[in-house]
């Protein structure tokens, strides 16, 4: 049973064939369909007999071939070819008639049949109809190629870029409209031409011969080419030439793709000249996006915060600066979307970590939806005038405590050298018993201290800015009589040793001012107990041959660590948190340096330091009396 049904084939399926047929005898029907059966065809067949039943039958259904009758009464092929025509269908008509002449058939042909044949000759018909449906197809697929081919052709010629096809020796086959509006050559010039025709004679000749080296060779190219309109004005254009293969694997045609960048290369170097000048600018300039990542960063920045350019792009800009901005970062972007710029006060930080003031301004550049894409910001260095800001307001505090010390002084003077007069001729009544005398001998004592410590402070106010000899002695025990009351309260030892000292020329009160700083920083620095070591030094030869007075302050206390002693003279650098302005040693080092001196700090955290300074005894020749 087995081997049985191995040999047995399976039937193929037959082809559903879809008949159209105008005739009027069912019979002359079924023979044509009994024909069409026999060739291996499942026949799904209409038979019409006029317009409308024809028209009715095209609508309602797709059909694979149309088989008609020559003559039908009242209808027929001729009638029934105008109806196919009028429907716009391509769909094989076929002529099968018992009587038909030659005449008749080349007329019906003519008219639009595709083949006929006589009823006597039906085994032709399998055959007539497989050809006619091949053609049928052939002639969709031709329409749809065709279709595809303009809708392809459409696309190209409405491209913005300019496209040239050309044969392999650079021949024009086809342009756009894009290349007519590019090179002013309309394509009836254009095609027939040579791509010769848009040089400038401004390119290099090595690059036309690597572009031809490399598109012979298969390869795709692109590059810049410097061309000519047909106006003679000059353009620069982006170009990708493809290599086209025909069947036998040969390079049969060049395809160009052409883009005119002659604006872009423009402002490239328009922005070129204007990088160049930022560039040169002194101000610190830099561009950055609005999730703050550095873009753009001149010659300025690198000279003021350190980086260079290529340390700093890609860096996120104010954690690198580590800003301390005067309000939240978040209203300082809101305004600036809102009005397109901002300028104030930043603090920022150096790669060597010094903290410097600038001058901030910001310009918003808005994208095509305007939204900010990226700020353009310009940084001025105004740390030395914020210094000298401060200093004047500083030394305008000073001079202000200064001449209210001095009415205070002035105003106490007299009730003082009265209550001393009075104390004195008291103590001298020999009738008072010896322990009132006593008492009233520190009583005198006290006030006496109290009117010494009176014309210090007046001496303070007067003396600031006056040249004269300056007593370095007095000065320096003078201030330390002043600080007496704390030198008690913290039990310090305090050691002076004065050798060898003459006078020097200098301003009093900021002589005074330099060693009550000093002074009063060893006096915070030591603990109880410590001790603080005053030493005067007489001439001695320092800085350019000049003779000069050496002090020395020192101290046993906490000390400064070698991460602070760099910084220590720098504005607004202190050690002493919340107690510290800052500028204590910065002015004392200013002083001295306008007094053409020298400040030496040493120190050791834990151990103390040593604080020296030289002043020079005598004034160089032609030097103002004042200051």
């Amino acid at each position: 049973m087995n081997s049985m049904r191995a040999g047995i084939h399976e039937p193929i399926e037959a082809k559903v064939l879809r008949i159209l047929m105008v005739e009027d005898s069912p019979e002359d029907a079924e023979l044509i369909e009994l024909q069409l059966s026999k060739a291996g065809y499942q026949i799904a067949a209409v038979r019409v007999a006029s317009e409308s039943a024809m028209l009715k039958a095209l609508a309602n259904s797709e059909w694979d071939v149309i088989v008609s009758d020559y003559s039908v009464p009242g209808f027929g092929a001729l009638p029934a070819l105008k109806v196919l025509k009028r429907t716009g269908r391509d769909i094989p008509f076929i002529i099968v008639s018992g009587i038909i002449s030659d005449e008749m058939a080349v007329a019906i042909m003519r008219a639009g049949a595709h083949d006929y044949l006589r009823k006597d000759n039906l085994s032709r018909l399998p055959s007539v109809i497989d050809h006619e449906m091949q053609e049928a197809a052939n002639r969709q697929q031709t329409r749809e190629m065709e279709s595809t081919l303009r809708l392809h052709i459409a696309a190209l010629d409405s491209a913005a870029n300019s496209i040239v096809i050309t044969d392999r020796t650079g021949t024009i086959q086809w342009v756009n409209a894009a290349f007519t509006k590019l090179t002013g050559y309309p394509a009836t010039e254009a095609i027939g031409g040579n791509l010769r025709m848009l040089k400038s004679g401004k390119q290099d000749e090595q690059v036309y011969k690597d572009m031809w080296n490399t598109i012979l060779s298969g390869a795709v190219w692109r590059g810049e080419i410097v061309n000519r309109r047909k106006d003679d004005s000059l353009y620069v254009e982006e170009m990708t030439i493809t290599p086209v293969l025909s069947g036998d694997s040969t390079i049969s045609h060049f395809v160009a793709v052409k883009e005119d960048v002659t604006a872009r290369k423009q402002a490239e170097e328009t922005l070129r000249r204007q990088a160049s000048l930022i560039d040169l600018t002194p101000d610190a300039v830099m561009a950055w996006r609005m999730d703050g990542i550095l873009t753009f960063w001149n010659r300025g920045a690198e000279a003021l915060y350190g980086w260079r350019k290529d340390e700093a792009i890609g860096q996120l800009a104010h954690g690198l600066f580590q800003t301390k901005f005067p309000q939240a970062l978040e209203q300082l972007e809101k305004r600036l979307k809102q009005t397109g710029s901002w300028s104030g006060e930043l603090s920022h930080r150096t790669k060597d970590g010094r903290e410097i003031v600038v001058l901030s301004r910001w310009l918003a550049q808005f994208d095509a939806r305007g939204e900010v894409s990226e700020v353009l910001e310009s940084n001025t260095d105004v740390t030395e005038r914020k210094l000298t800001e401060l200093a004047l307001i500083r030394s305008e505090k000073l001079a202000s405590v200064g001449r209210m010390a001095a009415t205070v002084a002035h105003e106490i003077n007299n009730p003082l050298t009265s209550a001393i007069t009075a104390l004195y001729l008291i103590r001298t009544d020999s009738a008072l018993p010896e322990s009132i005398q006593k008492n009233l001998v520190l009583a005198e004592q006290e006030l006496r201290r109290v009117a010494h410590v009176s014309q210090q402070s007046l001496g303070f106010y007067r003396e600031v800015g006056n040249m004269a000899v300056v007593n370095l002695e007095e000065v320096l025990d003078s201030i330390l009589d002043i600080y007496e009351p704390r030198l008690r309260n913290k039990n310090i030892s305090l050691q002076r040793r004065y050798q060898n000292t003459v006078g020097i020329f200098a301003a009093a009160g900021e002589i005074r001012q330099v060693a009550s700083n000093i002074i009063a920083n060893s006096i915070d620095a030591l603990p109880q107990n410590g001790k603080l070591f005053v030493r005067l030094t007489g001439p001695q030869v320092q800085l350019g041959n000049r003779r000069m007075i050496r002090v020395t302050i020192a101290d046993n206390g906490e000390g400064i660590s070698s991460k602070d002693l760099p910084h220590i003279c720098e504005p607004f650098f202190t050690t002493k948190q919340s107690i510290g302005t800052g500028l204590g040693l910065w002015v004392t080092s200013e002083m001295v340096k306008k007094h053409e001196g020298r400040l030496r700090i040493r120190s050791k955290s834990g151990e103390g330091t040593v604080v020296a300074f030289w002043l020079p005894t005598e004034r160089r020749k032609g030097e103002r009396k004042s200051i």
